[in-house]
């Protein structure tokens, strides 16, 4: 709820928790997790019973008339709100509309942010493209030869030869978040008044993401490390980071991949999740849900790698020390392959059982 928050409230949309909780025990875990929402407590259950909510969690959207719109789980809220706000959904959208506003750098920033943390690494571009509605070549010409990233910078620039090119060669499986993250980059390099309006407002997640992945100067994050609440934020959260990717780890390698580990028993109570999702035949697990995301092979190293890069970034704010972000990648490197090793020597490395 709290990245719905930071994420959608430029499209005007309010996020409400409510807890039963007494305040005195809310405001702490809000603290303490740095969230920054707006937070209730109904210790009457008067709304709960008014919305009819049984289990929890549970998640309802009401539209800008008051209207009960759409109940169900929060971790299927967000794709709800997309619909609602007539938002694209899923990565093939995100890209066809962020390449139809090409040139209108304000329509195009929030679509290549949205592609950076929902793209994934195993885009088919090929199969995208493909689909696409394009004019013949003329007679006689072929498609361009290309690397799928100046393909797709070519096609935006206009260029539909470039889009023939990679209908035609593919990659069935590209990075398009990282091609994403990369334009954000050069397009949107972070300012001073921009992090201190995310501070203000305590979207503290935007700004561990914008020192991730546009590339900030000293002097933007200093503005940053200044705030007092910002750097609490920072050190009471950049471990609980870190466990997080060690969870996508545990899921990436064992369960996702098939593989029993050792002390089975063990692994579960380490690895610890809220549930997960398995095939149609119920032979294989497809998915883990860590900390209110659904976590896939497909999605696991970018959900491990960013969890990494923020607590690499909070740990260094909350300690005071410079941030280096040109060094993230690297960093992130050298935490990852550490963690994986303790966790092969702990419950081992056998094959793979297909």
């Amino acid at each position: 709820m709290q990245d719905i928050h930071e994420r959608y409230g430029d499209h005007g949309v309010v996020v409400l928790a409510i807890s039963r909780e007494p305040v005195s025990k809310l405001k702490p875990f809000l603290d303490q997790h740095g969230y920054t929402m707006r937070a209730g407590s109904d210790g009457q259950n008067t709304m709960w019973a008014a919305y009819g909510v049984g289990g929890i969690p549970s998640s309802r959207l009401i539209d800008g008339n008051g209207k009960l719109v759409w109940s169900g789980s929060p971790y299927e809220s967000e794709r709800a709100l997309d619909k609602l706000l007539g938002l694209p959904g899923d990565p093939a959208e995100m890209l066809s509309a962020a390449l139809g506003v090409w040139s209108d750098k304000a329509k195009l920033k929030p679509l290549l942010l949205r592609l950076s943390r929902r793209a994934g690494s195993a885009f088919d571009l090929k199969a995208w493209a493909g689909s696409l509605a394009l004019a013949p070549l003329p007679a006689g010409k072929t498609p361009p030869k290309l690397k799928p990233e100046a393909a797709l910078d070519q096609y935006a620039a206009g260029n539909a030869a470039a889009a023939h090119a990679l209908a035609a060669q593919g990659p069935e499986r590209f990075d398009l978040a990282a091609w994403a993250r990369e334009r954000v980059e050069k397009l949107y390099p972070v300012k001073k008044d921009e992090i201190q309006e995310m501070v203000a407002a305590g979207r503290y997640r935007s700004v561990l993401e914008a020192f991730a992945t546009r590339d900030p100067s000293g002097p933007v994050v200093q503005a940053a490390a200044k705030d007092d609440r910002f750097v609490a934020f920072c050190r009471k959260g950049f471990e609980e980071r870190r466990k997080l990717a060690r969870k996508g780890l545990m899921a990436l390698h064992w369960p996702l991949a098939n593989r029993i580990p050792e002390d089975n028993d063990g692994f579960w109570r380490d690895i610890s999740v809220s549930g997960m999702a398995t095939s149609e035949d119920q032979r294989q697990v497809v998915g883990i849900l860590i900390a209110g995301a659904m976590v896939s092979t497909e999605s696991a190293p970018a959900f491990v790698d960013g969890q990494l890069t923020e607590h690499l970034l909070m740990k260094a704010i909350a300690a005071g020390d410079k941030v280096a972000p040109a060094r993230l990648k690297k960093e992130v490197e050298k935490e990852r392959d550490a963690i994986l090793k303790e966790l092969k020597a702990k419950y081992g490395w056998a094959q793979v059982n297909r």
